[in-house]
């Protein structure tokens, strides 16, 4: 896989996850990166639009291998194109919920989450187009489990907000 650079903007938030099941704690990797990892297949899972204040659930998705990482991209406010994204009093918190036993159950809700504000972010002077959230699922141990159903929710507030949401898988 193709690594990209790493950035990390000021007004970057993420929840501490909290490891809920039996599983090692080195399960996944979150990463906040300016460029992501070479992947196979995108999915748009909410289309441009405007979303008001609230909840909008994507997926299950279910990975018969399992799933080795993905990436996850939400549109920015950006000189180009102003119109989205442009509110820093805007937040979106995107949860994300792995399940190890195809759906079955799911880690808890918030257990893995990030939120960060809208407004034009810039990396080493270059605006950022996309936040993109990275997780990798990577272990020489022979008993790792890969997940193998993912689902998730964005939420916004202090909104409404215009933006799309890609889920990349690797």
């Amino acid at each position: 896989m193709e690594v990209g650079r790493y950035a990390r903007a000021d007004n970057y938030q993420r929840t501490p996850t909290a490891n809920t099941t039996k599983r090692p704690a080195s399960r996944g990797v979150f990463r906040f990166r300016a460029q992501t990892l070479t992947t196979m297949a995108k999915i748009r899972d909410l289309p441009l639009g405007t979303y008001p204040n609230g909840t909008v659930s994507f997926g299950p998705r279910t990975f018969s291998n399992g799933l080795a990482g993905f990436d996850i991209r939400i549109g920015r406010c950006t000189t180009a194109d102003t119109s989205i994204w442009t509110n820093a009093t805007t937040i979106v918190t995107i949860d994300l919920q792995f399940s190890y036993d195809g759906g079955s159950t799911y880690t808890a809700l918030g257990a893995n989450s990030w939120s960060g504000p809208g407004g034009i972010v810039t990396s080493h002077g270059v605006e950022i187009p996309e936040t993109v959230l990275t997780w990798d699922f990577n272990s020489t141990d022979p008993n790792f489990a890969k997940p193998n159903a993912l689902k998730g929710r964005i939420t916004v507030t202090g909104g409404p907000i215009k933006t799309y949401l890609d889920t990349t898988l690797a």
